[in-house]
């Protein structure tokens, strides 16, 4: 499967790898995601963490173990839906502040001048 669509949304490789490990175990704790995804240990959880706060992963405890679960792939539309609105957002407030940065450059434009005189008497 081409894994470039989901780089090109923001999913990071190390993502990506976890959220397909997940999609294929279902429902596992942390081990079984590091053997299947051959992400280091060390990176596991802080990338678990990323799919959970982008609502791709949630997680239950059963006797004091997470257990983490792939969540529908239907939420990358959600996920791009939000990521589309952030940019709106952004977009709104760029606008906003245009106004101040066109006057800024009509300032800088009056300020700049330069003479030249030419011949003898340009001295």
């Amino acid at each position: 499967m081409n894994t470039k669509i989901l780089e090109d949304i923001g999913l990071s490789k190390n993502e990506i790898k976890v959220y397909f490990a997940l999609l294929e175990l279902h429902q596992s704790s942390a081990t079984p995601i590091v053997k299947k995804s051959g992400i280091p240990n060390s990176k596991i959880y802080p990338t678990l963490e990323k799919l959970i706060g982008r609502g791709l992963v949630s997680f239950v405890i059963k006797n004091n173990v997470k257990y983490f679960h792939a969540a529908d792939p239907q939420n990358l539309i959600e996920f791009l839906s939000k990521k589309q609105q952030s940019i709106e957002e952004q977009k709104d407030e760029i606008e906003q502040i245009i106004p101040q940065l066109e006057l800024k450059r009509q300032l800088a434009a009056q300020t700049q001048e330069a003479h030249v005189y030419e011949g003898f008497k340009g001295m």
